[in-house]
């Protein structure tokens, strides 16, 4: 099939599974002409171009059982750095998440134990984007089973837990490097839409956090009845202290004294704030406390 073709079986086939939209994603990537325009360039340009980087429910008995069902969008896989050999092997970011949600946590340690042994490392440093994930899809299923925003710190496993039942996609399947070209991720996302929307009806969230938020709008991606909530980035690590949503969320307070607060108060139990999560999370409760005023998020 050429890629129109495979564009009308995805639009058209009824009860299409997440693996079989793999399957035909896959097929439109390798058929796809004029595919520079839409690729990473550099020397593995050519890898970029058929890699296929898989994702969406981390574990789908969790995921069925969730009462909401929060689905994350971020812009693309980072492969920068990674060996030529490394394209041709598959690549599953439900894995990636797997690790964190059945990982053992340590009081003592404060960390997760890494379960790669191959790393040599007690604990995995890698958790950020997993654990604010996690934190954001407990805060929506807390407040969407509540009807209260609540300021409150969840433990270590009610992170895992939260994170075991939701869904995370990356618009761009063959992935990017660690600075996203805007121009490739849009052109990538216009040409490729029909994927992309039929993943997010497969899933079928009750809400949607878009972490492409200026670099992407979500207009035409996500049916118009799934309330969205703008976001930045999970490795928007660059986060100014004069973000307006920061300076909102700590009201008359000065923001390193909501900062150490948020530190300090930290049980046994829960995962210790990293700076950059404590800030991103600030923002986060400020964006939901926003769509609730707007009305984009009813509750």
């Amino acid at each position: 099939m050429n890629f129109g073709e495979i564009v009308k079986k995805v639009e058209e086939t009824k009860d299409l599974t997440l693996d079989e939209l793999f399957d035909l994603w896959k097929e439109a990537q390798a058929v796809e002409e004029r595919w520079e325009k839409t690729t990473v360039s550099g020397e593995y340009s050519d890898e970029f171009r058929t890699h296929f980087t898989k994702d969406g429910i981390i574990d789908p008995d969790a995921y069925a059982r969730s009462e909401y069902k929060v689905l994350v969008v971020l812009k693309e896989p980072n492969l920068e750095g990674k060996e030529k050999d490394f394209f041709a092997r598959e690549d599953d970011h439900r894995v990636f998440y797997n690790i964190f949600v059945n990982a053992e946590y340590s009081n003592d340690l404060k960390g997760f134990i890494n379960s790669n042994k191959e790393s040599g490392d007690d604990i995995d440093n890698d958790v950020h984007q997993k654990e604010l994930i996690g934190r954001m899809a407990f805060s929506l299923q807390n407040l969407l089973r509540t009807k209260k925003l609540t300021e409150e710190n969840p433990s270590a496993s009610q992170i895992q837990k939260a994170l075991k039942s939701t869904a995370v996609i990356n618009l761009n399947k063959r992935g990017g490097k660690q600075s996203t070209n805007k121009g490739t991720l849009h052109k990538y996302c216009k040409k490729y839409v029909p994927f992309i929307r039929r993943e997010i009806e497969i899933i079928r969230p009750d809400i949607v956090v878009w972490c492409a938020w200026k670099s992407l709008e979500h207009g035409g991606y996500i049916p118009e009845n799934i309330p969205v909530i703008d976001m930045y980035h999970t490795a928007y690590v660059r986060m100014p202290n004069e973000l307006p949503e920061l300076l909102k969320a700590c009201g008359n307070s000065q923001l390193n004294q909501v900062l150490k607060k948020l530190e300090s108060n930290v049980a046994d139990s829960q995962i210790a704030y990293n700076r950059h999560v404590a800030k991103y999370m600030l923002v986060f409760r400020e964006r939901v406390r926003e769509a609730l005023e707007e009305g984009k998020l009813k509750l």
